[in-house]
């Protein structure tokens, strides 16, 4: 298997921007003003029903969402929103960026309104409920979780938003050039980066620095994790040798690999490949 990793998941940043979960009495109406509302464009809005259902109208649209579905809404459109019934429900305001930089949501057709299965459904309500009640708290690891909540959430509610895999979504906000440099770096990750920069249509020089504006990292240090990464999943999965392996992500030198690995993740490969199997028994 040598196309291993179609993109850096981590380069996917979900900021939790609000929070809310809403009681609300029958009769009550809110006028959404997407004006109010900082860097609107670049956000949206998840809603799970716990109970109730919310009528939404636009100026042309309306829609009904009850009790049990989701609906993701761009924080852009102007709304009205009313219930008939007594309506609880679960809100998060998100950011979504590839890089810290382009807006992943931009070409995504919404809003999105379904209906979760169970096992989903109580996913969300969980991850959701809690990063309501943990989202104004202090703590390091309580931002560390909601952080790694809503990019989970994200995962899960992306198949309901748009039929546009993943990686061509986020390749869509890149470049021609930088894509296709991602892409050669996920398939081969031996490449090197002369021949990088020489088919992106640089001098090295040139490529080193747009790479680094646009990712926010040199050419060497990416492509340097994109080998670790691809390494682990060699590990986890293969019973590939080390030499076999360093060969295969562009590392002539065993021990070096070696070497570095245990740096980064503080465990030798051969010790990590245990670690792993371990856990999987």
């Amino acid at each position: 298997m040598d196309a291993i990793r179609n993109i850096d998941i981590s380069s996917i940043a979900v900021q939790v921007w609000a929070v809310n979960h809403h009681h609300w009495p029958a009769g009550q109406t809110y006028h959404h003003d997407p004006a109010r509302h900082h860097y609107a464009a670049l956000q949206g809005q998840l809603w799970l029903i716990q109970e109730g259902a919310i009528e939404v109208r636009t100026a042309d649209q309306k829609w009904k969402v009850q009790s049990g579905e989701a609906m993701f809404l761009p924080v852009s459109m102007e709304r009205d929103i009313i219930t008939r019934e007594q309506t609880i429900w679960l809100s998060l305001r998100l950011w979504v960026t590839v890089f810290n930089k382009f807006n992943l949501m931009k070409n995504i057709s919404l809003p999105a309104q379904w209906r979760p299965d169970e096992k989903e459904r109580a996913l969300m309500e969980a991850w959701m409920s809690q990063i309501v009640d943990e989202f104004r708290l202090e703590e390091a690891h309580q931002r560390l979780t909601i952080g790694g909540l809503a990019q989970a959430l994200f995962g899960l509610c992306w198949p309901h938003l748009t039929s546009t895999p993943l990686v061509s979504s986020v390749h869509s906000e890149l470049p021609a050039w930088l894509a296709q440099t991602l892409r050669r770096i996920s398939n081969d990750p031996a490449c090197n980066i002369t021949d990088l920069a020489r088919v992106a249509g640089f001098s090295p020089a040139q490529f080193r620095r747009a790479f680094h504006q646009h990712i926010g990292s040199t050419p060497r240090d990416y492509l340097k994790t994109q080998r670790l990464e691809t390494a682990r999943h060699y590990l986890e999965h293969t019973d590939l040798s080390l030499r076999n392996i360093a060969e295969r992500i562009g590392w002539r030198d065993a021990n070096h690999f070696s070497q570095v690995f245990r740096e980064t993740y503080g465990l030798s490969p051969s010790y990590y490949r245990m670690a792993h199997h371990d856990k999987g028994e």
